[in-house]
């Protein structure tokens, strides 16, 4: 008898294979590191909102031998700035990796193993390297979420790394320059950061939405690592020239603290 992750496996190998044959001559192909059985390995995690297509590392194979036979105009394959760790420097992409901790040695083999695949078998694709993308309907884990709920329950936020920075990105801008890339020819067979020119030091960003919300209560634990990551756009902006990004007050505000 099967036990629940293995019937979990076929059933996501079937699932992919049906949409592969409504996806025939299809313009793009969303493609996440999860597919590859390499973040997860078959294990959902429970009221995770990420993508929720999970494969062992034994199917890997199943799922490329469909990706290889697809019959698109792009891949695009979305990987986070983990994959590089951190940095007291704009991260641009040619930035040397330097992974920091299981997870983001994980996100950095799936981009890997991706990008090695669509080379061998002259597969276009897009790579997308994403920092932190706001919106309305994340759940917890993330940043915003989980301040939200330390507001909602009276519960002091602890910033373990204050004075490191980080990139916001609003998932308005996101999609915006998201389009706006794929329709260049440029972004054929070619990675980005997919970011803003927002990079923000925690402790300031805590401080802004203090002021929108006094609700917020907050301290600084200045004994953790100065875990930047900061983005460099140098490399999009020659696509989307002078787009004009939400800042991290707009940002802040659009989000329903």
């Amino acid at each position: 008898m099967k036990n629940k992750s293995t019937k979990n496996i076929d059933t996501n190998i079937l699932t992919l294979k049906f949409f592969s044959a409504m996806l025939q001559d299809c313009e793009h192909f969303v493609f996440f590191g999860t597919m590859l059985g390499l973040v997860r390995d078959g294990h959902p995690i429970e009221n995770d909102d990420d993508v929720d297509f999970y494969v062992n590392k034994k199917d890997r194979s199943k799922v490329l031998n469909i990706l290889k036979n697809l019959k698109i105009k792009r891949v695009i394959f979305f990987s986070s700035v983990d994959e590089v760790g951190f940095s007291n420097k704009n991260i641009n992409e040619n930035t040397n990796y330097s992974p920091s901790n299981k997870y983001s040695i994980i996100k950095l083999l799936a981009r890997e193993l991706f990008e090695e695949f669509c080379i061998k078998y002259s597969k276009p694709y897009t790579i997308f390297r994403l920092f932190l993308v706001i919106g309305n309907n994340q759940k917890i884990p993330r940043l915003f979420p989980l301040i939200k709920y330390h507001i909602q329950n009276g519960k002091k936020f602890v910033i373990n790394n204050p004075l490191a920075y980080k990139n916001f990105i609003h998932i308005d801008d996101f999609c915006n320059v998201l389009d706006i890339i794929l329709k260049n020819k440029m972004s054929l067979n070619n990675i980005y950061n997919l970011a803003s020119d927002q990079n923000i030091k925690l402790e300031k960003l805590f401080k802004l939405i203090h002021n929108i919300n006094p609700l917020l209560k907050f301290e600084k634990n200045l004994n953790g690592s100065l875990n930047s990551q900061k983005a460099s756009i140098f490399k999009i902006k020659k696509i989307i020239g002078n787009y004009k990004f939400k800042n991290i007050n707009q940002i802040i505000k659009s989000f329903e603290f």
